[in-house]
């Protein structure tokens, strides 16, 4: 027939253009849709054919193991882990990290203010370490460690008083060559020389380490109100030691200014410890060579105390130790028949016997009693006995024979 081709195309497609019509694309992507679902559903169907049986104890329902929910799901896994699959923490995991912290804190703080307090006390003895080492200087230049009682008169009207007559033995030993009646220079500036200074034993470590023009007027209890104070040492003048200007011997110790304090106001510094907050200075306490300690609170077999040295009230701050620290007290076995009240009872060991005492108040700036004390404990033999309150006091004293507070 005309117009039939052999290979059979119909008649009506003989006239179009050769390629692919929009009806064969359509048809191609439904199909191509047709197969895709297919091959899904064939794969799902595989999943759960070979799914693995559920536990006997735990049933998972028809719908979860359906195709069309397993499908659903992984889309929604596939969706959120192309969003970035990130979330924050819950209210619980948030609450849970801060416990943890907490108890973590609970634990730690104890530690480190343990080891911040140990720190603090090693910084206190090494400076007691410096001062004693600041004494030995002073010794190796004079002959003999500076005094705990001393009493310095610029006019140089030197009396017949015991503290007047010790002052001036000391000044003999130390500058034989000194006419102490000549008097001083006006020393506090004041502009004149009528000033009296008696100093006990905190005030005596500051003068004899720094030098005259330690004293200065305008000071105050406060640490750091001293400002006047200046560690110059003394004249190389063998005859004037106090004079100002020229060569100079010492100082032997420097002095940190802001904390020297005058605590009773007479123009003589003392000196605190490093401790933060501390307002009660160092004190010092001389044995005089070996002679023996002024400072001690024991009583005579009718329970009075004892009072044999009159110098022994200077040497203190008032109101503070009565007696310096003793690691024996033995009671004397067989007292003479002849022994008068007022001798003692007991025979001392003291610590330091041939040297000194220097004691820091500590945290608390607390000196308590002072007395007995051994093995980091303390005790009342041959003395009152101390009440819990004073013990209390003194169980952080820092001291230079306790290496370290008195007890831990």
């Amino acid at each position: 027939m005309v117009g039939n081709k052999t290979d059979g195309t119909a008649p009506h497609l003989l006239n179009r253009k050769s390629g692919p019509s929009i009806t064969h694309f359509r048809s191609d992507r439904n199909r191509n849709r047709t197969d895709a679902k297919s091959r899904a559903s064939f794969r799902d169907m595989l999943c759960f054919v070979f799914e693995p049986a559920p536990s006997s104890l735990t049933r998972t329902p028809v719908m979860q193991r359906s195709p069309f929910f397993e499908v659903q799901r992984r889309r929604g896994d596939k969706k959120t882990s192309l969003a970035g699959g990130r979330h924050g923490f819950t209210l619980i995991e948030l609450m849970v990290v801060l416990v943890v912290i907490a108890i973590l804190a609970g634990m730690l703080l104890p530690v480190l203010g343990s080891a911040r307090r140990t720190a603090q006390v090693a910084r206190v003895s090494v400076e007691i370490k410096s001062l004693e080492a600041a004494i030995a200087a002073f010794k190796l230049k004079y002959g003999v460690e500076p005094p705990s009682v001393f009493r310095l008169r610029e006019d140089g009207a030197y009396t017949n008083d015991p503290i007047d007559r010790e002052s001036l033995a000391v000044m003999r030993q130390i500058w034989p060559e000194y006419k102490a009646t000549d008097g001083t220079p006006d020393l506090d500036g004041d502009g004149s020389k009528t000033s009296v200074y008696t100093m006990n034993g905190a005030e005596c470590l500051v003068f004899f380490l720094g030098g005259p023009q330690m004293i200065a007027s305008g000071g105050t209890s406060t640490p750091g109100s001293m400002t006047n104070s200046i560690p110059l040492g003394f004249s190389a003048n063998p005859t004037n030691p106090f004079a100002t200007g020229g060569t100079r011997v010492g100082p032997f110790f420097e002095f940190d200014a802001a904390r020297l304090m005058d605590l009773d106001g007479d123009g003589v510094p003392e000196y605190v410890d490093p401790l933060p907050g501390q307002t009660m200075p160092y004190q010092y306490f001389s044995s005089y060579g070996g002679r023996g300690y002024r400072l001690r609170d024991l009583v005579n077999s009718s329970g009075s105390p004892i009072t044999d040295d009159a110098l022994a009230q200077f040497e203190v701050i008032p109101g503070t130790l009565k007696s310096v620290y003793y690691q024996t007290a033995r009671p004397i076995s067989s007292p003479s028949a002849s022994s008068s009240a007022s001798s003692p009872t007991h025979t001392i060991g003291y610590w330091n016997p041939k040297g000194f005492q220097i004691i820091s108040p500590g945290f608390d700036g607390e000196y308590g009693k002072g007395g007995g004390y051994r093995d980091k404990k303390f005790f009342d033999d041959g003395s009152r006995p101390r009440t819990s309150q004073e013990s209390s006091f003194e169980n952080d004293n820092i001291t230079n024979f306790s290496g370290g507070v008195l007890v831990r």
